[in-house]
């Protein structure tokens, strides 16, 4: 049997890879590295399917969302949103992920907002907490008298500095250097997964903002406050769920009272631990069964399906991205001169031009279309 891993080479935030770091434990062996971003183009190295969990936030490129033919998908703490720029709405999801997700319901959702979206098109899902609450923690480490800031707005850095001036800091970000980052090997990447989650389980106490943050310590033991701000309608669908796990409050609440909640004490809850139990014995059983159910049989042949799915769904990708960074580029610079705007306008219009018409030719290739890669729409 072979397994894939979710990851995303090019993020910009190393709550993605700390995502992958915490399936990663799960699965027996590693035979291939999934990017998320390229779901349908996932060729292995021989007509095989590779079991994959489905963990993390999907997704970026919308137009590669369908997993190949060749990836055994177990949905779990998944997360759909349309808050983003280029959202799942609904319309996208019955049009072209239904029968996809249909085939592996109920889907374990990372949060309501998520479970919301998949019943109005009547998937049927259950919450599963995030995989992040799984994070094991490391043996041998000792306690350090440092509080670590992660990622919180600057006022609320300067009122932890003023507050508690005989403290030490620790500042670190989620955010990385993406083209630094995607250089690395993912043995690298993980390597400083680990040295990260290592500065918070030593931390006497982390205030943060991130989730990717906030949930891993819960897990490595390590007193956490997050900064929270639920005005934030993106912010509130995908942490709103685990508020009732961690000590949390607003930056406006944290500049007024964030002090005095410090010295009185953060103790974590223990309320996530029955979520991450049911979880991890959800994760393995579902992974058992997985390799139960497992069948190659209707597998597109290789060499036919890198021909005549993935060159062409390539190029076609390619140019769509060139397309929508051109038609982004132009609203953002809609003040520029006339001939600027003009230019761009032109060059959009030359692409989506051949992006139809090449969308318009992959859609008569029976061949394609019904045997190699059903690309599914509802009626």
């Amino acid at each position: 049997m072979k397994y894939g891993l979710i990851t995303f080479k090019e993020t910009e935030n190393i709550g993605d890879d700390i995502q992958s770091y915490s399936a990663k434990r799960f699965l027996p062996k590693i035979d291939y590295y999934v990017e998320r971003e390229e779901l349908d183009l996932f060729v292995p190295s021989k007509k095989e399917k590779v079991i994959t969990i489905m963990n993390g936030w999907f997704l970026h490129s919308k137009i590669n969302a369908i997993p190949s033919p060749y990836i055994y998908p177990v949905f779990i703490s998944s997360h759909f949103s349309s808050y983003d720029s280029k959202g799942i709405s609904t319309e996208y999801i019955n049009d072209y992920l239904y029968e996809q997700l249909h085939k592996y319901e109920p889907i374990g959702c990372r949060d309501h907002q998520s479970m919301k979206l998949l019943s109005k098109v009547g998937l049927q899902s259950y919450f599963s907490g995030c995989m992040t609450l799984t994070i094991n923690k490391f043996k041998d480490i000792k306690k350090e008298n440092y509080i670590c800031m992660v990622d919180i707005d600057k006022r609320a850095e300067e009122y932890l500095e003023e507050n508690f001036k005989e403290e030490k800091f620790i500042k670190k970000t989620h955010t990385l250097n993406r083209k630094k980052n995607e250089k690395l090997s993912w043995d690298e990447r993980f390597e400083n997964v680990e040295k990260l989650l290592k500065t918070y389980q030593k931390a006497k106490l982390v205030v943060t903002s991130r989730l990717h943050c906030a949930l891993p310590c819960l897990a490595l033991g390590t007193p956490v406050l997050l900064l929270y701000d639920e005005n934030k309608i993106y912010t509130k669908d995908r942490l709103s769920e685990y508020t009732k796990y961690l000590n949390h409050m607003s930056t406006e609440e944290f500049l007024v009272s964030g002090a005095e909640k410090i010295r009185n004490g953060i103790v974590n809850s223990n309320k996530y631990k029955t979520t991450r139990t049911n979880l991890e014995k959800l994760i393995n059983d579902k992974l058992e069964q997985s390799t139960k159910t497992v069948s190659t049989k209707e597998l597109p042949n290789l060499d036919d399906f890198n021909k005549l799915y993935v060159l062409p769904k390539r190029n076609s990708d390619s140019l769509h991205n060139v397309a929508v960074n051109k038609l982004y580029t132009e609203k953002r610079d809609y003040e520029n001169l006339y001939y600027e705007k003009e230019y761009w306008k032109k060059e959009f219009d030359i692409l989506l031009e051949k992006y139809t018409q090449l969308r318009e030719d992959f859609e008569k290739k029976k061949e394609v279309k019904n045997k190699i890669y059903p690309f599914i729409r509802r009626k």
